[in-house]
């Protein structure tokens, strides 16, 4: 957000995520909590992952913290 803001680009959307996949499953058991799983809904996608080349190309971002990585900072951060 930070590039973006100090940019001179102006009215554009960015995807922002990982540079690869990750399943649902694998984010929650990071978390440690209880799954509740829920029938799948009419029109849910099967795959879904965020396409980063546009925030790299235009604004020369990319991630430097993987996913567990930073979900484990976070949780560290909240149980202080």
């Amino acid at each position: 957000m930070i590039k973006a803001a100090k940019s001179k680009i102006f009215n554009e959307i960015y995807n922002v995520g990982g540079q690869k996949s990750m399943k649902v499953n694998e984010i929650a058991s990071i978390f440690k909590g209880k799954k509740i799983y829920i029938p799948k809904r009419a029109g849910d996608p099967k795959h879904s992952s965020a396409n980063i080349e546009k925030i790299i190309r235009q604004l020369n971002w990319k991630p430097k913290v993987l996913i567990k990585e930073g979900i484990n900072i976070l949780l560290k951060d909240v149980n202080k």
